[in-house]
């Protein structure tokens, strides 16, 4: 489990350690307060601790953002995340000097970037990828075609047909716990089909998904809503036996309502007590699903005002004794929101 990131001079986050003591955690705070940037910072920093590296996508995405945050910056950026174990913290280091930021030479590092990257503490230290979620509802409701078996759902939802009917052929206990728990985050949902459809215009057969609704059957899946699909992607995903260790999910709350978002954060308990080796970050706007987490599974970002990010544990607020057994989590939100942060959280000292 990752139990610490740190952040300096990547993108807002200037000086920023976030830790992580539950393996449910989500970040809140206003747009542009480095959320989204935390679990990017993460992503990039595991993918390039494993045999594989960074993807071509990945790759770009870090040319662009190195290039953006070392515009007019003197001083390093360094990303950092490490696990604990008994003996301390084991993790991967990951620094560049804006010396090196020119296009040539940042391609040449993420060529090198396994050597050039800095392994701490336990060199035989078994990093795991990440995956960064980022669910978009057209790619969730499209028809697939299954290119591998078994076949992947991606991080933009796309396949998710194809998934669901590799379920339901190979796998019906697993099938019919994903149809039961979609069904009590979305109620009207009855009961989930896979048909044979077109896809696209290359004139080959795929999977296609249609919902059965109380008043009326065989609904495909561009026609429900946004935050139906959502749910499904997302449980789908963490059942996918394939899926990464540590799953970072962008606006956890997407498209929900209240009582669903109550709901769903029930059912990631519940899965995180039945898959002892998962971690969920996720980023959210939302108190109704903060309601539903304990504490210390809340992280508050805020920003300064020199326009750099802070990021405080909830029970950090000056008085969060005074009020932690009268409000819930969301509610404490809710009234206090995160100014406090920028003015209870120390900068964190230059690592060497």
């Amino acid at each position: 489990m990752i139990h610490r990131a740190k952040f300096q001079n990547f993108k807002a986050l200037k000086d920023v350690e976030v830790t992580f003591d539950s393996r449910l955690t989500v970040l809140v705070g206003p747009n542009g307060s480095g959320k989204t940037s935390v679990l990017r910072g993460i992503y990039w920093l595991c993918q390039m601790a494993t045999d594989d590296g960074l993807s071509k996508k990945a790759s770009a995405e870090v040319r662009e953002t190195f290039q953006e945050t070392f515009s007019g910056e003197k001083e390093p950026q360094l990303i950092e995340v490490a696990t604990q174990i008994a003996e301390g913290d084991s993790g991967f280091r990951f620094r560049m000097y804006p010396g090196t930021a020119s296009q040539p030479a940042i391609e040449r590092f993420l060529g090198e970037t396994i050597a050039k990257a800095q392994v701490f503490a336990h060199p035989g230290l078994e990093f795991g990828p990440a995956e960064l979620i980022q669910l978009h509802p057209g790619k969730l409701a499209a028809p697939s075609l299954t290119e591998q078996t078994p076949p992947s759902l991606k991080p933009n939802g796309s396949g998710l047909a194809s998934l669901l009917s590799y379920f339901k052929n190979e796998d019906e206990v697993r099938f019919a716990q994903a149809v039961s728990m979609l069904r009590k985050v979305v109620d009207r949902v009855q009961g989930i089909r896979i048909t044979r459809v077109k896809v696209g215009g290359s004139g080959h057969f795929g999977e296609g998904l249609l919902f059965d609704l109380p008043n009326r059957k065989g609904v495909p899946a561009s026609a429900m809503s946004d935050g139906t699909l959502y749910a499904l992607g997302l449980i789908v995903k963490i059942l996918d036996p394939q899926r990464p260790k540590t799953l970072l999910i962008d606006d956890i709350d997407h498209g929900f309502h209240p009582k669903a978002q109550l709901t769903l954060v029930e059912l990631l308990h519940k899965l995180l007590d039945e898959i002892p080796d998962l971690q969920i970050i996720a980023t959210s706007h939302s108190p109704y699903i903060l309601d539903r987490l304990n504490w210390n599974e809340v992280r508050v970002s805020s920003l300064r005002d020199d326009g750099s990010a802070v990021v405080a544990r909830l029970e950090d607020h000056p008085d969060f004794d005074r009020w932690k057994d009268a409000m819930s989590p969301g509610e404490f939100w809710s009234t206090f929101y995160e100014e406090w942060a920028t003015k209870t959280k120390p900068a964190l000292q230059p690592v060497s």
